[in-house]
């Protein structure tokens, strides 16, 4: 993967600012294009954020990555998030389970216990950026919100959880009220109501 994102950030304007996120599995997937040659790689989809030449981020796109051979063959990276090739490819592997979350079980985990990051239905990791958002609950409050795997979260109620530790931002999550603001990277303020 670290090839994968090394070729990936060499195209971006600012790399150092890549967040990446590699949830699914490596699989064997075989592909019959309209013009070309079949093949039959191992291939994964990841997500990205990264800042644009404005010094924003400019929001999660689905990439790709392909390896033949123990190598890396080939990547991706999706322009926008409705009608772009990577990101149909990635949205259409996950839809038919081409690939599968390398934790299937996080989802229902989260659910399970309303006193932690998952009171929302979200799983994240912490980062410079911000808490990295790993997995999303099927159904639950973050997912009806519209919040998506590999989107990061600056701040809530304009608290920065930049930089901030698991245990730090758990905390700043579980004293917040039952409505407030998520700032993500690159996309619009989400609110969230908890009931």
């Amino acid at each position: 993967m670290q090839a994968a994102q090394a070729e990936i950030s060499s195209s971006l304007v600012d790399p150092g600012s890549a967040v990446y996120t590699w949830p699914y599995t490596f699989e064997i997937i075989e592909e019959n294009p309209l013009f070309g040659q079949r093949t039959k790689r191992w291939r994964t989809c990841g997500t990205l954020n990264a800042r644009n030449k404005m010094g924003g981020y400019s929001g999660t796109s689905f990439v790709i990555a392909e390896f033949e051979g123990g190598k890396l063959a080939a990547t991706g990276v999706g322009e926008d998030e409705r009608f772009d090739v990577v990101n149909m490819v990635c949205e259409r592997w996950i839809k038919r389970g081409m690939i599968r979350s390398v934790a299937p079980g996080i989802p229902s985990r989260l659910n399970a216990n309303p006193a932690s990051q998952a009171s929302v239905g979200i799983g994240f990791v912490p980062s410079p950026a911000g808490a990295v958002i790993v997995a999303v609950a099927p159904g639950s409050i973050a997912d009806r919100a519209g919040l998506k795997v590999g989107q990061v979260i600056v701040s809530v109620n304009e608290i920065s959880l930049k930089g901030r530790s698991q245990a730090e931002a758990l905390t700043i999550l579980g004293a917040l009220p039952p409505t407030y603001v998520m700032s993500i990277a690159g996309s619009m303020p989400v609110t969230i109501t908890r009931p």
